[in-house]
């Protein structure tokens, strides 16, 4: 996952699995098994700093990080755990199989909150962009999520359906919200900051689901 400053500066996001990953001579090492990174770069290409967040276990989710930068170079990444994930000494734990974790950076890389939100299946952040105050993550999860106080559960068969949830700057949980009377499965996969604050959010679904006012039907003949 790629992102842009203001500045012309490039966030790179990934995982690596292993104890360590080497950025440009910069040695990240995990205290556990695998690691989800974020690395900035200056607009000429070189490296400015690299940092990590340590997962317990290897994961599906962990192939899909995310990342978003604001206007004043503040940056957010996301990736999947299992089990626990820890960074500077703060760790979340998961609720279930695979949980997401968000970290916010300063600019020059400390971090500054970690939030953790899932359920117990498999819940996955895919894409992510900043809005005002904030940054708004999108994905997928199964049987349920819960996210701050907030909770979606998933009605399709299987029970897998798409989340977009907005965060703060201090990490804290303003909405999820996701598609309803749902029969099979929806993914969100790309999501966009649009002017006023407002989002635009892409994805897949087979089945039926119900977005606001407007219903889709891919089992039509």
């Amino acid at each position: 996952s790629l992102a842009s400053s203001s500045d012309g500066s490039v966030f790179q996001a990934g995982r690596f699995r292993g104890r360590t990953a080497r950025f440009d001579g910069l040695q990240l090492e995990s205290l556990r098994s695998n690691g989800v990174y974020l690395v900035r770069y200056n607009p000429g290409g070189e490296m400015r700093w690299a940092t990590h967040f340590d997962t317990a276990e290897p994961s599906v989710g962990n192939a899909y990080a995310a990342v978003a930068v604001d206007e004043n170079g503040f940056s957010w990444l996301a990736g999947s755990f299992i089990g626990e994930a820890e960074i500077a000494g703060r760790k979340v734990k998961s609720l279930g199989k695979e949980d997401v974790c968000v970290v916010r950076f300063s600019p020059e890389g400390q971090p500054l909150t970690v939030t953790g939100f899932g359920g117990p299946g498999t819940d996955i952040c895919r894409a992510a962009a900043t809005t005002s105050r904030g940054v708004v993550f999108a994905g997928h999860y199964e049987q349920t999520l819960r996210a701050g106080t907030n909770v979606l559960t998933a009605s399709g068969d299987p029970p897998t359906d798409a989340f977009v949830a907005k965060l703060d700057e201090q990490g804290d949980t303003l909405w999820v919200i996701g598609p309803s009377d749902t029969t099979r499965e929806e993914y969100a996969v790309a999501v966009a900051a649009a002017p006023g604050g407002a989002f635009v959010v892409g994805g897949g679904l087979t089945g039926k689901a119900t977005f606001g006012d407007y219903r889709f039907d891919l089992d039509l003949p």
